[in-house]
């Protein structure tokens, strides 16, 4: 199991986008897709095994994935590319294709091309990540791992977005992909192929659960009053500090920064130690 780091994919997009090579980076995506693929399978049968030997049962419709999509959507892009070079050469150059009469084989062979393009690739997505998703639920729901890291992608919607953003996408998807199941791979144990044991605690009886809560619903209430009265004491060192005259203007700033029912308490305090009158109370009180 090969984890790539995201730079290789950062070299691939400076490749694709720099002219006359463009196709190192095409190159280096396809590898990336290979790994990709290649790590997916080795998990599946990682997982597989680990769920025979708990007799767990193993979704029937994950097995092992063909390359042979993959050498399809290679071959399908390589023709696409092939096509729009011998266009260009009919033309001679980018003003001249919008009035060159386009041969009727030329028409079908990219027509088919964009079909096996793209039912080869809704497939790799669907392999890759919608397989990945559904052994990663299982993994969940039988404790084996605490999080859901890989996020679920649907082939064609991927496909709808890449032609939206002019390909701009896949290099995000493929981007996510990459991390999101790398640190699947490695919070599960699938890379060190020790997928750690799931842990089933001994249920708590409910006098036992009860006397928890009420302990720590206590310990809460004890920590927002000491909160509580480290912030009012303060606020009340600054307030006898403060001219008289600015006292209002100061205790609203430093009141009405603050929660509105911690800002209320304060205030509540203040008038009864008469540290404010009612009416600055009243003005301030509205504010809140």
């Amino acid at each position: 199991m090969l984890l790539l780091r995201p730079l290789v994919l950062f070299i691939a997009v400076i490749f694709f986008y720099m002219p006359n090579l463009e196709f190192i980076g095409i190159g280096l995506l396809l590898f990336i897709y290979h790994i990709i693929l290649k790590n997916r399978n080795e998990y599946v049968e990682r997982v597989k095994k680990l769920f025979s030997d708990k007799n767990i049962e193993f979704p029937e419709n994950i097995k092992k994935a063909s390359f042979i999509p993959l050498i399809i959507y290679i071959c399908a892009l390589s023709a696409m590319f092939l096509i729009s070079f011998y266009i260009y050469g009919l033309a001679g150059d980018m003003e001249s294709i919008a009035q060159l009469e386009i041969p009727e084989w030329i028409r079908m062979a990219v027509f088919a091309s964009s079909v096996a393009a793209w039912a080869s690739y809704v497939y790799l997505i669907n392999k890759i990540v919608r397989d990945q998703v559904i052994i990663q639920e299982k993994l969940y729901e039988k404790g084996f791992i605490k999080t859901k890291i890989i996020k679920y992608r649907n082939g064609n919607l991927v496909m709808i977005m890449r032609l939206l953003t002019l390909n701009l996408y896949e290099w995000l998807l493929i981007y996510s992909v990459l991390r999101e199941t790398a640190y699947h791979y490695i919070e599960s144990g699938v890379v060190q192929n020790k997928i750690s044991e799931p842990k089933n605690p001994e249920p708590q009886k409910t006098e036992e659960i009860i006397s928890e809560v009420s302990e720590k619903e206590e310990e809460y209430k004890t920590e927002k009053e000491t909160a509580f009265e480290i912030i009012y004491n303060s606020i009340i060192s600054d307030v006898v500090k403060t001219e008289i005259s600015e006292r209002y203007s100061f205790i609203f700033s430093k009141v009405t920064k603050l929660d509105r029912n911690i800002g209320k308490k304060i205030l509540d305090k203040m008038l009864n130690e008469k540290i404010i009158n009612k009416e600055d109370y009243d003005r301030i009180n509205n504010f809140i």
